[in-house]
């Protein structure tokens, strides 16, 4: 018996799963699960810790599979939620940027700049640091790179696990906001999870609140239309989604 099998999984212009189930060991971690994420949109995935978040996004990654032709077909980029794991400590900024391409200086910078058009600043550091190791940035600074490397990638689907828990309050705000932006502009499918409900609302399109595992029954809440402020936030219709997140997750 294959431990990984699904009915449909698709990497066009949507993401479509269909009966996706995984088991890891003798334990069963996802289990039939269906669901569609569609372009220019951001889908944020919430859920307690253990339940097969990230197990899902190895899994829509391509970083498990026993079915190595079945790669060829993942067209998605990857932040894992490890980030320090995916950077080569030796390394320059610009030569971790690199991992999986090729980028001359010149699309290099090219590149970063187009981004700024949605991020605003928070990607200059790279720009002004490229020649610096890696071991130069702090923490935050490190998650910030492989959430660039992320974007820089043309991948259809952009998959971000916990990409903000590190990144300090302004910085992941105009991550945020440009990570909707950019899914739109560009035709991106985004997967993202996260823990905080008023970050998911302000981020995403759609939020699947996953309930226990193995990973099968969840609830979609699609958010109303309108600019994320204070003010979108504090609508009823929005006020009363936020709960009724908290009550599905426990949350008083």
């Amino acid at each position: 018996m294959n431990p990984l099998s699904w009915s449909t999984l698709e990497f066009n212009s949507s993401l479509v799963v269909g009966d996706l189930s995984y088991i890891r060991g003798e334990q069963s971690v996802i289990e039939c699960l269906c669901f569609q994420a569609t372009p220019s949109e951001v889908t944020a995935v919430l859920g307690p810790n253990g339940v097969g978040k990230s197990t899902l996004f190895d899994v829509l990654s391509g970083t498990i599979s026993d079915w190595p032709e079945q790669k060829d077909k993942m067209n998605a980029s990857y932040m894992i939620q490890e980030y320090s794991n995916s950077l080569l400590p030796w390394a320059s900024v610009k030569e971790n940027l690199n991992i999986g391409y090729s980028y001359s200086d010149k699309e290099y910078y090219e590149r970063i700049i187009k981004l700024n058009e949605y991020f605003g600043d928070v990607f200059n550091i790279f720009l002004d640091n490229g020649k610096k190791p890696v071991s130069y940035l702090s923490g935050g600074q490190k998650q910030r790179l492989t959430f660039l490397r992320t974007c820089l990638s043309d991948a259809k689907v952009s998959i971000f696990d916990e990409p903000f828990s590190s990144i300090d309050i302004t910085t992941r705000y105009k991550l945020s906001r440009g990570l909707r932006l950019w899914a739109l502009s560009n035709n991106r499918v985004v997967l993202v999870s996260l823990h905080m409900i008023e970050e998911a609302m302000f981020l995403a399109d759609r939020i699947l609140v996953f309930h226990d595992s193995p990973l099968n029954n969840y609830t979609l809440y699609n958010m109303p239309e309108g600019d994320r402020t204070d003010e979108w936030l504090a609508k009823r219709e929005v006020s009363e989604i936020r709960a009724n997140i908290g009550s599905a997750l426990y949350i008083p």
